[in-house]
């Protein structure tokens, strides 16, 4: 995958996404293709969209490079960036940080992220605010805020 900077990143077709989801059965509600910069090192993470279950919601991204059960060793957790939600009308979200991610490889690896609770049906935007990995003091700019508008699924960034 070619870059022209550290910074730039080309976007993988969604595969790794639309596999899991094909896998679990599963469909996202908002869907987007947003390329939040390097929350760790050596990995671009693109968001590709929100999925709803009755039990909350989730951020479906996929790390680019794929993560490697290999490139873990000796860093446990050096890929585990943070988030945290907001809506319009003042919703509580948990900020637990759950989830998982395949550490299959290859040109990107699936992973989702627990947004903190349900979305309720009165919010028209949601914000998810975004923060780098812990041991990664990142050099370069990344996405700290994307704006999800819950009526038409767009989604917008602020640096």
């Amino acid at each position: 995958m070619p870059k022209s900077r550290r910074d730039d990143v080309e976007m993988p077709p969604r595969d790794a996404t639309d596999t899991a989801l094909a896998q679990l059965g599963h469909t996202l509600r908002w869907t987007f293709d947003v390329d939040l910069g390097e929350l760790c090192e050596g990995h671009h993470v693109i968001a590709r969209g929100i999925q709803e279950e009755a039990e909350g919601a989730s951020l479906h991204y996929e790390f680019v490079p794929g993560i490697t059960r290999t490139a873990s060793e000796g860093r446990p957790f050096f890929w585990y960036w943070m988030l945290y939600a907001t809506d319009d009308i003042g919703t509580q979200y948990e900020d637990y940080n759950s989830g998982a991610v395949s550490e299959e490889g290859g040109a990107a690896s699936h992973g989702t992220r627990d947004i903190g609770g349900l979305i309720p049906s009165g919010a028209t935007q949601l914000t998810l605010r975004f923060e780098p990995a812990a041991s990664w003091a990142h050099p370069g700019k990344h996405v700290r805020e994307l704006v999800i508008d819950l009526h038409t699924g767009q989604a917008t960034t602020r640096p």
